[in-house]
């Protein structure tokens, strides 16, 4: 498949995947002798060990590779950042996430909704609350009796209702912006799209069979080439 330094975006691409997912390195020398996808999988396969089976998710490579063709589709500048553990929220900035999501939903893909932020959230429900609360018990220290009860007391009736209302308006605001865990990674998005309708007998381990199947989809998707299974 050539040098790695003479290697189309393509072919590096599937170089750095499968050394990052299924934790084979390939040399130089080695890519110079594999002329084939098929040599390619024959290659990987032989050099995956029954430990580093052990540790790799058997996620199913079609939803990984199409997954990430779907964030590259939406979003041109993503490509070339896209690694199995890396973070989306790091590279979707908070404003943007509601509607990325949509994209993706607008793909055929059937997401859970984003998440809400735990201190947003908790800000609009006792923000507007423990404000009322505080003047209401300022009014109380500072008036002299019996003002100051009978003040605050209807103070606290008056305040408290624009409160409420702020947190119930506040709250209708507030925007979906985090990424449900562990869907914030694309290995964690592929397990989640490949599993969310599998019984859970299917989550097993990569064999060397599936190791080659890895292979031979991601020359498949990245290339382009329809390619048999092994």
């Amino acid at each position: 498949m050539m040098k790695r330094g003479s290697d189309p975006p393509e072919v590096t691409d599937i170089h750095r995947t499968i050394e990052e997912t299924l934790g084979v390195h390939i040399d130089d020398e080695s890519a110079e002798k594999l002329e084939s996808p098929r040599e390619l999988a024959e290659f990987v396969g032989d050099r995956v060990s029954c430990a580093q089976v052990e540790q790799v998710p058997c996620l199913t490579a079609k939803a990984f590779y199409e997954f990430r063709r779907s964030l590259q589709k939406i979003e041109p500048k993503l490509a070339g950042k896209l690694r199995p553990d890396t973070d989306l929220e790091s590279l979707v900035p908070k404003d943007e996430r509601q509607r990325f999501w949509e994209r993706l939903n607008g793909l055929g893909y059937e997401l859970p909704e984003l998440h809400y932020s735990g201190l947003a959230t908790m800000g609009f429900l006792i923000g507007p609350l423990y404000a009322a609360c505080a003047i209401v018990f300022l009014i109380g220290r500072l008036w002299p009796e019996p003002i100051a009860l009978s003040t605050a007391r209807n103070l606290l009736l008056i305040l408290i209702l624009p409160a409420l209302i702020t947190t119930v308006v506040g709250l209708t605001r507030i925007k979906r912006r985090q990424i449900p865990r562990p869907l914030n990674t694309l290995r964690g998005m592929a397990t989640y799209l490949a599993y969310r309708h599998c019984e859970p007998s299917w989550l097993g381990r990569l064999s060397k069979r599936q190791v080659k199947e890895v292979v031979l989809l991601a020359c498949a998707l990245e290339i382009g080439m329809p390619i048999k299974k092994p």
